[in-house]
């Protein structure tokens, strides 16, 4: 926080033993008459005072204080064992005005910081129950309460338990796309079928180009490809023996397959040429469809992945580690796993700041679900966590090469 003369001299105020004792002995006296002084106005009824926050300023102009100051030590006379408060109702001060109470009525008062200084948080209160072993009244703290549908565990040690990454979707300015990106289904991001199948050859690596080869006897025996066409392949370096002499048909035997593979191992002949200028030929038409269909999934898959990853690190950094699939041993079903993450203190803080400090309640009291509560916080202080514009946006080459090499055996037809 950047230090201002004014936040400078409110520390000072607040450290003072002096200003203290005079606001502790001004509040056991007068708080109570005060707050409870009802209104002999006929037109009103009730109390003088409408909420909390009339009778700490009441005090204020009493002494000339800030109303922030007066605040602080009300808060931190409630906590104090000695002081009328913990005499007349003896418990947290949150069990008789709600948080709002204190700032909706007045100018921005950091109560989450006050709460925090006096260790308001880790102070055990009186529940109203008796623990049945001991018979001794059962004390608990804010942590020991704290607790949403989908949390394990309670502060510092609270643990996120949800059913999959989907849930983390809301947290996305762009939900739709971190939805697609979680989903286990096959996403559409792009379409690739029409890409030029030059281009699709050349995204191949070597050993890709090795397995369409491969499998062009599955789909044909023989390529009408006319005198021309041989003439052509011979051009491009295919020795004139293996193109053979059956006129205008080009025979795919393994003589010709093998020695083809060969040849574009050894580099004789541009194997990119030669396969453009095979699959430019009606009979391998379903081979090229087949090629298409793993060229457009592949880079489908490699976009869904990037995307996915990106969004994982943002969760990550968020909750300040890796979301892990747990088994679910309290299910009663060995194949159900829920996905876990712990929660940062750090994270905690903010969302507790937040809420308490603008929207004037306590997260719990406001949802009942941990992402609610996070997506309430990003939503309206730092912003949604981000994933990439797709209309900027380039698939990995080196991946989408590696992977499309793997998709192939997926889609073609291989011989045995």
């Amino acid at each position: 926080m950047k230090l201002t003369f004014k936040h400078i001299i409110k520390e000072t105020i607040e450290d003072s033993p002096k200003i203290e004792n005079m606001l502790f002995r001004l509040f056991n006296r007068e708080f109570f008459k005060i707050w409870r002084d009802e209104d002999d106005d006929s037109f009103k009824t009730g109390f003088r005072f409408d909420n909390i926050a009339d009778v700490l300023t009441y005090f204020g102009e009493m002494v000339g204080l800030d109303y922030d100051v007066v605040l602080y030590f009300f808060i931190k006379w409630t906590l104090d064992p000695k002081s009328n408060w913990n005499h007349e109702v003896g418990g947290d001060v949150f069990g008789e005005f709600s948080i709002d109470e204190f700032i909706r009525w007045r100018e921005y008062s950091p109560i989450y910081d006050i709460l925090k200084k006096l260790g308001w948080f880790n102070k055990k209160f009186n529940t109203g129950e008796i623990n049945y072993n001991d018979k001794k009244p059962i004390k608990l703290n804010y942590y020991d309460n704290m607790s949403f549908n989908d949390t394990e565990g309670l502060y510092p040690n609270m643990v996120l338990s949800i059913d999959g990454w989907d849930d983390f979707a809301e947290l996305f300015y762009d939900r739709d796309l971190a939805e697609e990106a979680f989903s286990e289904d096959f996403s559409e991001f792009f379409s690739y079928w029409d890409t030029p199948r030059d281009e699709i050859i050349s995204d191949m690596t070597g050993k890709a180009m090795d397995k369409v080869i491969e499998s062009i006897p599955t789909y044909t025996d023989k390529i009408m490809i006319g005198g021309q066409g041989l003439e052509d392949l011979y051009e491009m370096g295919m020795p004139e023996e293996v193109l053979g002499d059956d006129g205008d048909f080009l025979d795919i035997n393994p003589t010709f397959i093998n020695t083809l593979r060969t040849q574009i191992k050894n580099n004789e002949v541009d194997g990119e040429d030669v396969l453009e200028f095979l699959l430019s030929h009606n009979e391998l038409g379903e081979l090229e469809r087949d090629m298409r269909s793993a060229y457009h999934s592949t880079i489908n898959d490699v976009v869904e992945n990037d995307i996915r990853e990106r969004a994982v690190e943002e969760i990550t950094e968020l909750f300040g580690s890796k979301p892990e699939w747990v088994e679910n041993t309290k299910s009663g079903d060995s194949t159900k796993y829920n996905l876990k993450v712990p929660i940062s203190t750090e994270l905690i803080d903010k969302v507790l700041q937040h809420y308490i400090d603008t929207e004037g309640a306590f997260p719990e009291e406001q949802e009942s679900y941990f992402i609610d509560v996070v997506k309430t916080l990003l939503d309206e202080e730092s912003g949604l966590l981000e994933l990439p514009n797709l209309d900027y946006y380039y698939p990995d080459t080196t991946k989408a090469k590696e992977w499309f090499e793997e998709s192939l055996d997926n889609y073609l037809e291989m011989s045995a």
